[in-house]
């Protein structure tokens, strides 16, 4: 996160959350509530540095084929994995869904299910809508979707198995890890591979 987030902006605007924008890679705002705790804090700053990733990466290496404002049109929606039930762009559905992987490993990290158990089951839903989707994917687009589908199908079996969350802790950390590791091999070494 270091290398993503810049800038941090603090304020209250009356709602809890934070946010980040795609004209503006790096800065975090952050409005935080009154009982927020560490925690709060650093998903939050974990949450809009990965969008800031999310965004650079499709800077540096497209991941769509379409324009966001084409993508934007509702025969290319899809599920949300966090607004569930919802249909977004395919661009902001595909963000969801990204980001809620590593604030579901980093709150079971802390003890807790709740973001595992809220959205597990819609993460699944939102990647099978999306590989609906996926000739709208770029190749590079399309590797990371199918990462995060088949991240989201083994949490769901494991989930409807039973199996310890230890077993989901480490998965959800071998997927971020390697999603991670593709978004650094990009930015970093993809000048250096054209250039």
């Amino acid at each position: 996160m270091s290398l993503m987030v810049t800038d941090i902006i603090v304020f209250n605007s009356g709602a809890d959350g934070g946010g980040s924008a795609n004209k503006m890679p790096g800065v975090v705002l952050m409005s935080p509530g009154p009982e927020w705790t560490v925690l709060h804090y650093a998903m939050c700053i974990v949450h809009e540095g990965l969008h800031s990733s999310l965004f650079v990466l499709d800077a540096v290496y497209e991941m769509f084929n379409l324009p966001p404002a084409e993508l934007e049109k509702d025969k290319y929606r899809a599920l949300s994995a966090v607004k569930i039930g919802q249909k977004r762009p395919l661009h902001a559905a595909f963000h969801a869904a990204a980001v809620a992987v590593p604030l579901m490993f980093m709150e079971n990290h802390e003890g807790s299910d709740e973001l595992i158990t809220q959205y597990t089951a819609s993460l699944r839903d939102a990647c099978e809508d999306m590989q609906t989707k996926r000739q709208f994917f770029t190749p590079y687009g399309r590797l990371l979707l199918d990462e995060m589908c088949q991240w989201a199908d083994r949490e769901n079996q494991q989930r409807e198995a039973r199996v310890p969350s230890v077993g989901l802790v480490l998965a959800a950390a071998l997927a971020c890890l390697a999603v991670l590791g593709l978004w650094a091999g990009v930015v970093v070494f993809l000048p250096y591979a054209v250039g």
